[in-house]
């Protein structure tokens, strides 16, 4: 047994929560953990940039990692999982119009069966998305409620 490799299992660091104003006028307010290179986001929280940006959702190691929300400066929002940043896997994109795009995302882009749906008359088109466009689309025929 004394040729056994010894190993070492490091723990998850248990995140602690806090409020923090970056230099450059971001805000963040969750869980965070600390270490040799300092504090990062780690767990749940919100952050604020000073340009417009707002997410809430799970981090890891300073990368918004998961599920969450982004609120973009131009109104737009997305709703779904993110990996390294960026909205990966199933996710909800909705226009400041109103017009949305449900399905899944690879690299910020919708790519695969998705719903998008109009922002003013609701009609909703399904179909196969991909980053240069929509193929093979087909219209759900919504009849808008009456104003009686």
């Amino acid at each position: 047994m004394a040729d056994e490799p010894e190993v070492s299992i490091q723990a998850e660091p248990t995140p602690l929560v806090g409020s923090f104003v970056f230099p450059n006028g971001d805000t963040y307010k969750g869980q965070y953990c600390t270490g040799e290179n300092g504090i990062k986001r780690h767990g749940k929280g919100k952050w604020v940039s000073s340009s417009g940006y707002e997410y809430e959702g799970d981090w890891e190691e300073d990368v918004i990692q998961g599920s969450g929300t982004m609120i973009l400066p131009d109104g737009s929002k997305y709703s779904g999982t993110f990996e390294a940043g960026k909205y990966q896997g199933r996710g909800t994109l909705t226009w400041k119009d109103g017009s949305s795009y449900s399905g899944p995302f690879i690299q910020n882009k919708p790519n695969g069966d998705g719903i998008f749906t109009d922002g003013q008359n609701k009609q909703q088109w399904v179909g196969k998305f991909g980053p240069r466009g929509a193929l093979q689309l087909r219209h759900l025929l919504q009849i808008p409620p009456s104003d009686e």
